[in-house]
């Protein structure tokens, strides 16, 4: 089943290691930053806030990024990450730890900028510069790195913290993986992009009539609800344990850790059960599931003074991360292969795009809620039916087009 891996060329392996080292200052930030801007004396509207602002730039920047590429080089995009992901991180926890508001917002947003270049031009750039019977494995390579950089850096938070919790805080932490990102560029001038035909070279297009945008709406739709649903959850997971659970950074990167393990596994399986299973039912019945897990983690909300609450929210969490993931490189490929080759740049751009967006708006959305003294657990299930809906429409369209 893993067999196929070997075959898919170094140029692959360099770009994921240079997206495993991004992605590590990417999952810090999503595992501790939230407890960290919540030690500092921050509301949880606050901490909403800068979430908003960083995934605005990816907003901006999303469509303009997937327009050039489709006619231009890839591989500065990377270097652009290599240096301006883990610079801007530095320099944004130097400001937001010694309370200068403005430079740290204006750091957060410019961090945005610089993981759009990593997260908008990796797709295009595998489908652009391998072949496509191996689309499979990258696919599931890409999605990979999200889970392997969650487990290192969790695992890396736990152990720095174990060994001395004084020096090794959750700033010196965040400091020292962001350190770290700047090793991505030592991967990426071994990554050899191909030529661009010259017949692809002209930039002269008209917008709305070079796409096929009928084919670009029903790939993207159900990914739309789903993206909206996620960012109401995703990003303050580590808020609902704190808040509920009493869970402190080194539990819930441990938990985290644990998670992206079997999101590991169960990624790197991928490519043998879409062979035997097709999208068609791999990814109704992944989502399905995770779905009602998550339906389950909410609920332990209201019973969370009994001590059965805990392991059951430990369960759903564990439960739900790993087959919500699942499904995601089975979907990003069956759109991609959907919308087809002239459609994928910009596919990829919109997607990024969508995902930001749609979290931007959940940000501010999840500050309003929570405002208004709006339990997790409420948040949470809104989430929960967006889900559901997502789910039946990518179920419907993959049956309708399956291929």
């Amino acid at each position: 089943m893993l067999s196929k891996y070997k075959y898919v060329g170094k140029t692959v392996w360099y770009l994921v290691s240079a997206e495993l080292l991004l992605n590590l200052v990417n999952s810090a930030f999503f595992l501790i930053l939230n407890l960290y801007l919540r030690s500092l004396g921050l509301k949880d509207d606050a901490i909403a806030e800068y979430n908003s602002i960083r995934l605005i730039a990816v907003v901006l920047l999303s469509l303009p990024v997937g327009i050039y590429i489709r006619y231009h080089a890839i591989k500065p995009f990377f270097y652009v990450a290599g240096v301006g992901l883990p610079a801007l991180s530095v320099l944004f926890l130097y400001a937001v730890s010694h309370e200068y508001a403005f430079w740290a917002k204006t750091c957060i947003f410019l961090w945005g900028v610089a993981y759009t270049c990593i997260q908008v031009a990796s797709v295009p750039f595998f489908t652009r510069n391998i072949p496509s019977r191996y689309h499979t494995e990258i696919f599931s390579l890409h999605f990979a790195v999200s889970s392997a950089s969650a487990i290192i850096a969790g695992l890396l938070i736990y152990s720095l913290q174990q060994i001395n919790s004084h020096f090794f805080t959750d700033l010196t932490v965040l400091y020292c993986i962001s350190g770290i990102g700047f090793f991505a560029l030592l991967c990426i001038p071994f990554i050899k992009e191909r030529k661009i035909p010259a017949e692809k070279l002209n930039p002269s297009f008209v917008l709305f009539k070079d796409y096929d945008w009928d084919k670009i709406s029903i790939a993207l739709l159900p990914g739309l609800i789903l993206a909206i649903g996620a960012g109401l959850t995703i990003p303050f997971f580590n808020l609902f344990f704190n808040s509920v659970f009493n869970f402190n950074s080194n539990q819930f990167s441990i938990l985290t850790t644990v998670s992206f393990i079997l999101v590991l596994i169960s990624s790197l399986i991928i490519p043998g059960l879409k062979r035997k299973y097709g999208y068609f039912i791999s990814v109704t019945l992944s989502q399905t599931i995770a779905t009602v897990s998550l339906f389950v983690l909410a609920s332990t909300e209201w019973y969370k003074e009994y001590r059965f609450a805990l392991p059951i929210a430990i369960t759903a969490y564990l439960t739900r991360q790993p087959l919500m993931n699942m499904a995601a490189p089975m979907t990003s490929e069956w759109v991609m292969n959907y919308v087809g080759e002239k459609n994928r740049e910009m596919v990829s751009s919109l997607n990024a795009g969508m995902w930001s967006g749609s979290w931007f708006i959940s940000a501010i959305l999840f500050a309003i809620f929570r405002k208004q003294d709006l339990a997790y657990g409420q948040i949470f299930m809104i989430t929960v039916v967006m889900y559901f809906i997502a789910v039946y429409l990518y179920h419907r369209f993959m049956r309708t087009n399956n291929r």
